[in-house]
């Protein structure tokens, strides 16, 4: 009953505790005592560089989706995406701190491309933000089921009621008001991140190497842009920095809070990546635990804790949405304001976390694979590659030089070649596999496998 209990105790003493931060006083907040429009409220402005790195390497770090890319991509071209796609998130972190601390009035990533390439291309990079963040909680939820079920706890109950359990816990702490009321919990992921890269080498001492037959053929074109939009997947946290920066005491440190975050996610993900593929071959999963041996003690503990850090990396998924979805309503409905702002709030957070995991529920038998590759396609190449240096290029043209210039080009036209291939192959995927899986079907199906 404590895992249960725990969310709900946090969630429920911090809006007792600090009322004025709740995401539905910001409703009312939004809104004059006379029932018109007033500006959208300020953001707190409380993170620290500290508590900024705690959640840039949360958001991002997830290293056992690397050995899945080492496996469809083979070990140089997986090295050379490893290596290029952490230079390029770097750079995009860098360009992104730098447009909102000159302009701090861009609170959000639809800002950026709005004041750079107008309304349209800002209400298009909103929809593009939000469906490709919410279509990562999707697979949170299918891949959370699969740590709950490997962990061994509750060994009577199928992937689809561990997806429930895994709601009613995100349910309390998605009622946290901002990124900096985060760190405590992002403190603790980044704990079991670790930890989980380190059972990895457990494993391989185990086994003693990896097991006969492990197949390391060179990787197809089309394997290769899955592995390729898998590895932007799980890179990916450009497409919410602008919302990070807008907290920050100090915005025109968010370069360096990038480049502390992103030194120990390189060194994990090369250390997982490889590590995966040399024991696993191109049968790496999407979920590396997959291929852990099932009866291994060291596979139940690192599931259950994964399961922990993943409900940490929902929430934080899924916080940005919520807050800017409120703070426009409010904006737009005074009507919101005539009666108790937190219950509607509450019940506002709720049903939006149903919405992914009904999907999650129907189309968790496409595997955790394939819809890491599909994520990464949506929001990757698009928010992290290509986005950030556009926006740069013309928010301040002029002031690049030459190389800048050129490296900025460069990302912007890789980004847009991995899209196009990525989600072609990625959606190619899902649909090859959705000939063996029934929607809402197969509720035990990694039960049977592990049987």
């Amino acid at each position: 009953m404590l895992p249960v209990c725990c969310p709900w105790l946090i969630g429920l003493s911090f809006a007792r505790r600090f009322p004025k931060y709740t995401g539905c006083n910001r409703m009312e907040d939004a809104l004059l005592p006379g029932g018109g429009a007033a500006p959208p409220p300020q953001h707190p402005r409380r993170a620290t560089v500290r508590s900024t790195v705690l959640n840039v390497f949360t958001l991002i770090c997830y290293p056992y989706g690397v050995p899945y890319c080492f496996g469809q991509m083979g070990w140089v071209l997986g090295s050379v995406f490893l290596v290029g796609s952490t230079w390029i998130n770097v750079e995009a972190g860098v360009a992104l701190g730098e447009i909102c601390a000159r302009r701090p009035e861009l609170t959000s990533f639809p800002k950026v491309v709005r004041a750079a390439f107008g309304g349209r291309w800002g209400a298009a990079t909103l929809w593009l933000q939000y469906g490709s963040y919410w279509l990562t909680n999707v697979y949170n939820f299918v891949i959370t089921a699969e740590y709950w079920t490997e962990s061994g706890v509750l060994t009577t109950w199928c992937e689809q009621r561990f997806m429930f359990l895994t709601y009613v816990l995100i349910v309390p702490l998605i009622q946290l008001p901002d990124y900096h009321a985060m760190a405590p919990a992002a403190l603790f992921s980044n704990a079991v991140i670790v930890l989980g890269v380190l059972s990895l080498f457990w494993v391989a001492y185990v086994q003693g190497g990896p097991e006969p037959g492990v197949d390391y053929e060179t990787a197809g074109f089309g394997r290769a842009s899955r592995g390729g939009v898998s590895m932007a997947f799980a890179l990916a946290g450009a497409g919410v920095f602008p919302e990070l920066i807008a907290e920050m005491k100090h915005p025109d440190q968010f370069a360096r809070a990038v480049r502390c975050a992103f030194l120990p996610i390189f060194v994990l993900y090369a250390a997982c990546g490889l590590a995966g593929f040399w024991l696993f071959g191109g049968d790496a999963a999407g979920d590396i635990l997959r291929n852990f041996p099932p009866n291994l003690a060291a596979t139940h503990v690192t599931a259950f804790l994964m399961a922990l850090s993943f409900l940490v990396s929902t929430v934080e998924n899924n916080l940005f949405m919520v807050l800017g979805i409120e703070r426009a309503a409010a904006a737009r409905w005074p009507g919101l304001r005539e009666t108790a702002p937190r219950t509607k709030s509450f019940l506002f957070r709720a049903a939006f976390l149903a919405s992914e995991l009904v999907v999650a529920a129907a189309l968790r038998g496409a595997g955790a694979g394939d819809m890491q590759a599909l994520a990464g396609a949506v929001s990757g190449p698009a928010l992290c590659y290509a986005a950030p240096f556009a926006c740069h290029l013309a928010l301040f043209a002029g002031e690049h030089s030459r190389p800048r210039r050129w490296a900025f080009l460069a990302f912007v036209v890789a980004g847009g070649l991995l899209c196009v291939f990525g989600t072609y192959y990625s959606v190619l995927g899902v649909v090859e596999a959705a000939s063996s899986y029934t929607i809402f079907g197969g509720s035990c199906r990694l039960a049977a496998e592990r049987a």
